[in-house]
């Protein structure tokens, strides 16, 4: 039953968009009290700000409830990952299904803790980084695993070359933002204008990261039709 409820076609056209316009939906939402009466600085739309009540106190829920929203209509999709997967291999569909599932158990974590801001200030951080590291590398092993797939069929050299692509990008930016976080700011993200900025990077990171998950399902659906899944 489940099975058939939970198709390719729900996934790439109903909660993949669902999950990635309810993140980009709460945090606009956030930023109209968080810029309310004031110039609007675009330097000044850290995720991490527009999610923090001590930094958005009147909208800091609007952001809380899209990250949540996302993280929870996305795990019927790491689900869904691993069973058009584990034809091909079982062991490493369980590995980068259940990594992109603790991703998202830590974005649900960030977002609910948001009302709390002595835990979230303590946390966030390392919430931060567990989510992107946890769902970039599972979705790098799932994706993997279908150019390996492809590749034994004389296929998938063009997916191979998206995927070193992408992942490339997303060791810059988190090498990046990790180096903005423990130098205080005097990295690249030195905030001389937007597109040198914090907020810049993790916008561009929330992009391809989402770029990236579209790219999997699609992927992962294709295994399937060919598997007859």
């Amino acid at each position: 039953m489940g099975r058939r409820l939970l198709t390719a076609r729900t996934v790439q056209r109903v909660l993949l968009p669902i999950s990635s316009l309810s993140f980009l939906a709460g945090m606009l939402i956030s930023t109209v009290p968080y810029y309310a009466g004031q110039s609007i600085d675009l330097k000044r739309a850290i995720l991490s700000n527009l999610s923090s009540h001590g930094d958005n106190p009147h909208g800091y829920l609007a952001a809380d409830a899209g990250i949540t929203l996302c993280g929870v209509v996305l795990i019927p999709v790491a689900l869904w990952f691993f069973r058009g997967l584990q034809r091909v291999h079982r062991g490493l569909a369980a590995a980068g299904s259940l990594l992109f599932g603790a991703g998202l158990m830590a974005a649900i974590a960030i977002g609910l803790m948001g009302p709390f801001e002595a835990g979230y200030s303590a946390l966030h951080i390392d919430l931060a980084y567990a989510t992107f590291i946890s769902a970039a590398a599972g979705m790098l092993v799932l994706l993997g695993l279908v150019v390996w797939r492809a590749l034994r069929a004389g296929r998938g050299r063009a997916l191979l070359v998206m995927e070193v692509l992408l992942a490339c990008l997303l060791a810059l930016l988190f090498y990046l933002l990790a180096g903005e976080s423990a130098t205080h700011g005097k990295n690249f993200f030195d905030d001389r204008h937007f597109f040198q900025s914090l907020a810049f990077g993790e916008w561009v990171l929330f992009g391809v990261n989402v770029v990236y998950l579209f790219l999997v399902a699609h992927a992962v659906a294709e295994v399937g039709e060919r598997e007859g899944a």
